[in-house]
């Protein structure tokens, strides 16, 4: 049988092209599916486990748990300071050899050169002595508790002497019958009055020496003021005025401006006193008389 005019089936295969594209499709859906459905066998795996500090320091137990985290950043670090000094303290050789020398005050301190003192180091001004300490009666202290030094206390200046003005004292006595002279001068009533015979160690000058007979000269400068005179001719040269038993003078005496005493005592102070005058010549004549 003749065939070749026969009507030919068409083929199933990817005919029409829709039929190819659906069945792509599907394929694509099934596999995507069974993605999703398949998982992997057996249990989850286990979380880590927590991690476990202890402080020494303080004993306690700290925990923290080991999950990955971002790192904190650290903070910033702030550029650290720097200091640097400027003209460095530098000391002389002498202030490391143990001993005193140069300017210092104490074995190797003070004095500017050296470095300040310490407590209880010798000092001559508050600059030798270290930080918080003065310099106390030369010795380097701490402040006391009210917290400021006591104050060294300032010295009275030497009052100002008051200019003495002198005068010259001439004084003249005759009538010498030795050349041992004894002279003696009274500044005041209390003095002259001390003895009968006026020879009285309380005398404000007293005057033993050889003169020539019969004057003897005596030339002396006293301040001003007011004074009285007794000389004595000292014959037998025992440094005293002798009496007879009544008391009356056995040896040469006199006294200034011819005052004579009696029976009842020397000369009166009222009677022998004179001034002398500031920056004048005062002279005094005397006669030496005698029982």
């Amino acid at each position: 049988m003749d065939t070749s005019d026969a009507p030919v089936k068409s083929q199933r295969h990817c005919t029409p092209l829709r039929y190819c594209l659906a069945t792509t499709f599907i394929l694509l859906l099934g596999a995507v599916a069974f993605g999703m459905v398949v998982r992997p066998s057996g249990p989850p795996p286990a979380p880590p486990p927590p991690i476990v500090r202890t402080n020494l320091t303080t004993n306690q137990t700290l925990v923290f748990d080991n999950v990955a985290t971002a790192p904190t950043p650290a903070p910033a670090t702030q550029s650290p300071t720097i200091t640097t000094t400027q003209n460095p303290t530098i000391y002389v050789a002498s202030c490391f050899n143990g001993e005193v020398d140069g300017s210092e005050s104490d074995i190797d301190c003070g004095g500017g050169e050296c470095a300040p003192c310490p407590v209880e180091s010798a000092c001559a001004a508050d600059a030798d002595c270290g930080r918080a300490l003065w310099c106390d009666a030369y010795i380097c202290s701490a402040f006391p508790e009210t917290g400021s030094p006591t104050s060294a206390p300032t010295p009275t200046p030497a009052p100002t002497p008051t200019p003495v003005c002198v005068g010259a004292l001439r004084i003249s006595g005759s009538a010498f019958e030795s050349t041992h002279a004894m002279l003696y001068v009274h500044a005041n009533k209390n003095s002259w009055s001390t003895s009968d015979d006026r020879c009285s160690s309380n005398a404000l000058v007293k005057i033993r020496k050889e003169v020539e007979k019969p004057v003897g000269e005596f030339l002396l400068e006293m301040e001003e003021g007011n004074y009285a005179i007794m000389l004595v001719d000292d014959k037998d040269d025992d440094g005293k005025l002798d009496t007879n038993f009544i008391g009356m003078p056995t040896e040469g005496c006199g006294a200034s401006n011819g005052a004579s005493g009696g029976a009842f005592g020397g000369p009166k102070w009222k009677d022998a006193k004179f001034q002398v005058a500031c920056g004048e010549e005062t002279y005094v004549q005397i006669n030496l008389w005698k029982a």
